[in-house]
């Protein structure tokens, strides 16, 4: 009876052992999947939102443009959007972006302006505004893993939206049509906010360079 008691007692003297070793097993496989900075996550609904703005300097790139001086093309360039992030790799943005692009031509279209010079180019302008939504990679966190106070970023993204021009055209074009957008965002971590150097490409021939300040709440 004694060897029988001592067992049971010893044994229940061993459990509380046994328990805290399983859970110290399990605390040390959940730390080992935390710190896999390679796992791929989702977030709640309302995580990883972000808003951005943006402004910068776009040149159009037409039939006539090359003809007149590079300096006079230059026009500014505005973006406003807002976006999340899905993943640390994956994100999606609806963003307005325009303001106008000037150019030249031998033309009278409706986008011309003053009196042609001395070869028979005009200035033209252009007012449009392009509404488009993005698909957005992050390229660095795909392939580096996820760093929340990485300095650099590498970001590039492929839209599609509608541009609209706000002139009256003597040809008839279409002041309302599709539009593709193609880019490459470097972004860089100064504090809690971010600066991104962006380079838009659009189907309109536009190319545009843009600072645009962003925060979002990390993963």
């Amino acid at each position: 009876m004694m060897r029988k008691s001592t067992f049971i007692i010893m044994a229940l003297l061993l459990m509380p052992l046994l328990a805290h070793g399983q859970n110290f097993q399990e605390e040390k496989v959940d730390n080992s999947i935390e710190n896999d900075k390679y796992r791929v996550i989702t977030n709640k609904f309302g995580d990883n939102w972000f808003i951005t703005a943006g402004a910068g300097a776009q040149v159009l790139f037409g039939d006539d443009d090359e003809k007149g001086k590079f300096g006079k093309r230059i026009s500014p360039a505005i973006n406003v959007g807002v976006g999340k992030w899905f993943t640390p790799g994956l994100g999606l943005r609806l963003q307005y972006s325009g303001l106008n692009v000037k150019g030249f031509s031998y033309g009278n279209g409706g986008y011309i302006k003053g009196k042609p010079d001395s070869k028979g180019l005009y200035n033209e302008k252009i007012n449009y505004m392009n509404l488009h939504g993005d698909i957005m990679f992050n390229l660095t966190n795909m392939f580096c893993g996820y760093k929340e106070d990485r300095v650099y970023n590498a970001i590039p993204y492929l839209g599609f939206g509608l541009v609209h021009r706000y002139n009256e055209d003597v040809y008839g074009f279409k002041k309302l049509f599709f539009g593709l957008n193609l880019g490459y965002i470097n972004k860089f971590r100064l504090s809690k906010a971010a600066l991104n150097l962006a380079r838009t490409s659009k189907s309109d021939t536009t190319i545009r360079n843009s600072i645009t300040c962003m925060t979002k709440k990390p993963f």
